[in-house]
């Protein structure tokens, strides 16, 4: 397959065409136009719109034009002999164009019943309406290439969003009614052309979180197909705040078991270094002692004895026990 280029211009009647052969132009209306075509050669086209009815004649840009300064032929030579009408050639053309629009608006003078009659006596004929079955100047190209406008293969979109992505046509000029919106999913989005464009464009609706994927294509060729992903963006964030929250409430947690045990152990060992502390007063604490009894005295009056001073820790290391009577034995 070449490479085909095609572009038009409009100015009012007049049109510039753009192609790979150059530049032509046309000028005229629905009834009658004269082309000038990108090669040099001309076409005149006359129709009559709605009634199928049209003429049309090509002029080569090889045919040269006669000019009043021609060169005499040298003396001696033969003279052309001049044609026995005497003038110029006539086209035919100009009255086969009078003829048809002559025929046809007597044919829709005769479809319509007559001619209307307006004040002051005048006549005129009816105005044929544009048909569908009107022959067009230009034959419509078939589309060879589809393309959606996005240069990545894969979209995400938010569920409360929606995105326009134009349609490409290869083919200038071509009819687009026969082009398809495709989606793998509509329950999760939609892909539709927009109304009320001048050019083909798509439109992606979601509908629900999830993935599709959309593309244009009609009986021949289809587009490259686009990944589309739709998400909530704002449960996505409430999600996000109820994780980031609950996590805090964890750090608070654990920081407040991991106080309330420095706190315990804390006051764990405070105990104990009383309990040591106390322990060790304790053992350095004077008895009472005899040189042969058995017992430790708290009191060095108790039952009048004679004791030794001692330490607690020294008595027990003897293997003396408490008095019943002053040392709670």
């Amino acid at each position: 397959m070449g490479f085909r280029f095609r572009k038009s211009v409009n100015f009012g009647p007049l049109r510039v065409n753009f192609s790979k052969s150059g530049v032509g132009y046309s000028v005229g209306g629905k009834g009658f136009r004269v082309t000038k075509k990108a090669n040099g050669g001309t076409r005149m086209t006359a129709s009559i719109p709605g009634t199928g009815i049209s003429y049309v004649e090509d002029f080569s840009s090889s045919s040269k034009k006669k000019t009043s300064g021609s060169t005499p032929p040298p003396s001696g030579a033969s003279q052309p002999t001049p044609p026995t009408s005497g003038g110029k050639k006539r086209r035919k053309w100009p009255y086969i164009v009078g003829a048809i629009l002559f025929a046809g608006v007597m044919g829709s003078c005769m479809q319509n019943g007559g001619v209307d009659q307006v004040p002051g006596g005048e006549v005129t004929p009816p105005v044929a309406s544009m048909s569908p079955a009107a022959v067009s100047e230009t034959e419509t190209p078939a589309i060879t290439s589809l393309s959606l406008d996005y240069d990545q293969a894969d979209l995400e979109l938010d569920i409360k969003d929606t995105i326009s992505i134009p349609v490409e046509v290869l083919e200038e000029g071509a009819d687009t009614a026969d082009v398809k919106f495709s989606t793998t999913d509509p329950a999760v989005l939609t892909f539709a052309p927009q109304e009320d464009s001048d050019t083909l464009v798509g439109v992606v609706t979601p509908k629900a979180e999830g993935t599709a994927e959309i593309s244009v294509f009609t009986d021949q060729v289809q587009s490259q197909v686009i990944t589309v992903t739709v998400i909530d963006s704002e449960r996505i964030a409430a999600e996000e705040a109820a994780a980031q929250k609950a996590a805090e409430e964890e750090a608070a947690r654990k920081a407040a078991e991991e106080a309330a045990a420095q706190k315990a152990a804390e006051e764990a060992a405070a105990q104990q270094a009383a309990q040591q502390q106390q322990q060790s007063q304790t053992n350095s604490r004077t008895v009472y002692i005899t040189p042969t009894g058995k017992r430790y005295h708290y009191n060095g009056n108790c039952n009048g004895g004679t004791y030794i001073r001692s330490t607690l820790s020294e008595a027990q290391a003897m293997g003396l026990t408490p008095c019943k009577k002053c040392a709670g034995g």
